[in-house]
């Protein structure tokens, strides 16, 4: 977890994901139209998303809007909208739940399914101060705000009584800088261009009456910020900087005014409080960037961040599943992209300096090293009728931080491309239906070493069923076992049974080890397969899990063997998540 922390430090400066399309056109952008015209025309597009606290936890039932389409978070803080109406060049997207300060994202979308993630930062008052007395609100990092006393609520009327005030510092060394952030950090300057902007830190403030109405500062009055500047960055901080406020219903920033630098902190008025930033701007150009292991897989949704040589970051943002991503980055700057691997090491693939006002397509490849290896995960999400979930998605998770969240197609199938560092082999899967509200539960798995792509066959969303077992010959319909499961455990071995039960005649899974792994002893045996053995030498058979009674146990079965039935060669995949009976 350190090397996460390490790179997240460094993300200084952010950048607005843009559109390959008409991109000439908005490097060279002027004030003449309105600014909302670089964001071109409204289409149809697809999100996925995860929404979480500060530590990281999942919040349910975070409404998600983009456009005029609206959702609530899952148990697991996801959401999905399919045919959000946005701008080519702009999608906003804002989550609201009480108890938060409004959390938003923006990105420019692309033609496939885009993913983001959102921090939620909890509102939580940290000062109560009176009207009609200057009073002084210290963070504790010592940032500062000063009121004069003069307050009205929405309808401008002047405020008289307490005044509970609820502050953020949102500070450039944050490691989630990038995720608690609101909207992205593109800008509208005074005289109306475009610009990309290098934070010194963000400043929330929110403002409620005794009666918890929102309260701003009086009209023809201001309110002094003292933002404490980062160690980090106090040797670059310049004498005077902008300042910008975040356009709640636009999703961008706009400037407005200016800090000076006194001591070691920003101090500036402002006139009304929402989100502000002290941000300088730097050259801007654009970036194609498609990143491919040595195998030509695409690294679909990972985590890559731009860094420059000064080891500021120009952005960060997840792939998406061709292993593309896009904005505008530093000109003239000695770039890298910067991943994390599954053993927790920081790869630099070096892009190299490219010219101002440019657009430049760069394709690089990531070959894992030392422990790290990459493995494509793929399979089927089916509700309780067996039909193809379409409306759901998949989450694997390995180790303490890896993590992939990916959507079903309209046949119900995933894939997901994923990492591991060994020795650890563990992983698990849950598949979640939105439609019915049904999740698989967490299935264990353990990767197959040498193995490239591994199929776990199909999962069942379905809550009302403890324990099932599924396996699929060919191309033929998949078959289920549900319930009513014999599962024992003896000095013989493991034998997972339903020839007690009359659906498909039942069907024998065994092995001689309870030994997590791949097993060398083993075989499946029914009506439908025959007997499959240890004999079929393209056959892996792993045990991922091994509870204890009561306790579930994971097996999963796939390859190709040749069938004593008919004599051909046949393939197979099959799970099974049972509940161990003694």
């Amino acid at each position: 977890m350190k090397k996460i922390k390490q790179l997240s430090l460094l993300l200084l400066v952010t950048t607005f994901f843009a559109s390959c399309t008409d991109i000439d056109d908005n490097l060279n952008n002027n004030s003449s139209n309105s600014f909302t015209e670089n964001f071109g025309n409204q289409v149809s597009r697809d999100f996925m998303g995860e929404i979480v606290d500060e530590n990281n936890n999942p919040i349910q039932n975070v409404t998600v809007t983009i456009g005029t389409s609206a959702v609530q978070t899952d148990e697991n803080g996801i959401f999905i909208i399919k045919n959000a109406f946005v701008y080519e060049k702009l999608a906003y997207i804002k989550a609201n739940k009480v108890g938060f300060i409004n959390g938003s994202r923006s990105l420019v979308p692309t033609t496939g399914m885009n993913q983001v993630k959102i921090m939620m930062i909890a509102s939580i008052p940290v000062a109560i101060v009176q009207s009609g007395q200057n009073s002084e609100v210290t963070l504790p990092n010592q940032t500062k705000i000063n009121f004069d006393g003069a307050f009205e609520d929405e309808s401008g009327n002047l405020y008289s009584g307490d005044v509970s005030v609820f502050a953020y510092h949102l500070e450039t060394s944050n490691e989630d800088l990038m995720d608690l952030m609101p909207g992205m950090l593109y800008a509208e300057a005074l005289d109306g261009s475009a610009k990309v902007l290098e934070t010194f830190g963000m400043l929330h403030v929110e403002l409620k009456g005794n009666s918890g109405q929102k309260l701003q500062i009086a009209a023809e009055h201001t309110a002094q910020i003292a933002m404490k500047i980062d160690v980090t960055q106090t040797s670059s901080a310049e004498n005077t900087i902008p300042l910008w406020h975040f356009d709640e219903v636009n999703g961008y920033w706009k400037e407005e005014g200016e800090a000076s630098k006194q001591g070691d902190y920003y101090v500036g008025n402002v006139s009304h409080f929402s989100w502000w930033n002290c941000d300088q701007f730097l050259t801007r150009t654009f970036l194609n960037l498609t990143i491919k292991d040595n195998n030509n897989n695409p690294l679909s949704y990972s985590n890559v961040s731009i860094q420059r040589a000064n080891t500021s970051v120009s952005f960060s943002q997840l792939t998406d599943v061709n292993g593309f991503t896009r904005g505008y980055v530093p000109a003239n700057e000695n770039l890298n992209a910067v991943l994390i691997d599954a053993c927790e090491n920081l790869i630099y693939l070096p892009i190299g300096t490219l010219s101002a006002n440019s657009i430049n397509n760069v394709n690089l490849i990531y070959t894992p090293n030392g422990s790290a290896n990459l493995v494509t995960v793929e399979g089927n999400l089916k509700d309780c009728n067996s039909v193809n979930v379409t409306s759901g998605y998949v989450v694997l998770e390995y180790g303490n931080y890896h993590k992939r969240y990916v959507p079903t197609d309209a046949n119900g199938d995933f894939t997901i491309n994923s990492m591991y560092c060994l020795p650890d082999l563990n992983y698990t899967l849950t598949g979640f239906d939105f439609s019915s509200l049904q999740t698989t539960g967490q299935i264990n798995y353990i990767y197959p070493l040498n193995t490239m792509v591994v199929n776990v066959g199909n999962l069942m969303t379905c809550n009302a069923i403890s324990e099932f077992i599924s396996y699929q010959i060919d191309n033929d319909a998949t078959i289920y076992h549900l319930g009513n499961i014999d599962v024992s455990y003896s000095p013989n071995g493991l034998s997972i049974s339903t020839f007690n039960n009359s659906v498909q005649s039942g069907i024998l899974i065994w092995c001689n080890s309870n030994t997590l792994g791949n097993q060398i002893t083993f075989s499946i045996e029914g009506s439908d397969v025959g007997l499959i053995d240890q004999s079929s030498t393209s056959i892996i058979f792993t045990l991922n899990s091994f509870g204890n009674v009561g306790d579930f146990i994971d097996v999963s079965f796939y390859g190709s063997y040749q069938s004593i039935i008919d004599n051909q060669t046949h393939t197979i995949t099959g799970i099974a998540h049972v509940i161990r009976d003694n």
